[in-house]
């Protein structure tokens, strides 16, 4: 498992949905048409995106329940694994040029979306340890969606199944680091003969 195991308490379907009636109420689609979402620009759309979808979505048929609560029952194939999170994560899905301003509001948002406070993102996260909010905000995006579900999802793993974890930092992966897919490169595409695993 590369990247971390992302999202592990899945939100239910209300919450869903709820996330996505505020959504549309938000850039204007009161009725919460489908007419009047495609009506919208793209660059409308991304300024009301922050935290508006849900990737997965426990509905009781497709994702019968959350990957947390499947690892805490043992619900899960028992085979080893092996898990890991690259050490700057966060660095690609962020522009270097963030404001202290982006900082302070995605940090807030990111703090709110794993159950933590503001201030206390800001006090982990503080802008005084970072040559620049970029470096801040990457270090939290990274923290809070990768490393941290990674590491207790592998706590959870390790009850049923011979579990090993690494960590990717080879800072020459990329431009900005060991980024999000940095590691893929890494793979031995010789070992099946038929490409990459």
């Amino acid at each position: 498992i590369e990247s971390g195991a992302y999202t592990l308490n899945t939100p239910s379907l209300t919450a869903s949905e709820t996330r996505g009636i505020t959504f549309a109420n938000r850039i204007g689609c009161t009725d919460q048409t489908a007419a009047c979402l495609r009506s919208k620009s793209a660059a409308d759309v991304l300024a009301n995106a922050s935290g508006t979808y849900n990737q997965a979505t426990v509905d009781g048929q497709v994702l019968p329940e959350s990957q947390l609560s499947a690892l805490n029952a043992g619900r899960i194939n028992r085979v080893p694994v092996i898990q890991g999170a690259n050490s700057h994560e966060g660095r690609i899905f962020l522009s270097p040029t963030l404001t202290v301003e982006g900082y302070l509001t995605s940090l807030a948002g990111y703090a709110a979306s794993v159950g933590r406070s503001a201030g206390e993102a800001y006090t982990t996260y503080p802008l005084s340890d970072y040559p620049r909010p970029f470096e801040a905000l990457s270090a939290a995006l990274g923290d809070a969606f990768f490393a941290c579900s990674a590491r207790r999802s592998d706590q959870l793993l390790a009850h049923w199944v011979p579990t090993y974890a690494y960590e990717f930092d080879d800072a020459n992966a990329g431009a900005l680091g060991a980024t999000h897919e940095a590691e893929i490169k890494y793979r031995n595409s010789k070992r099946s003969g038929r490409g990459a695993w």
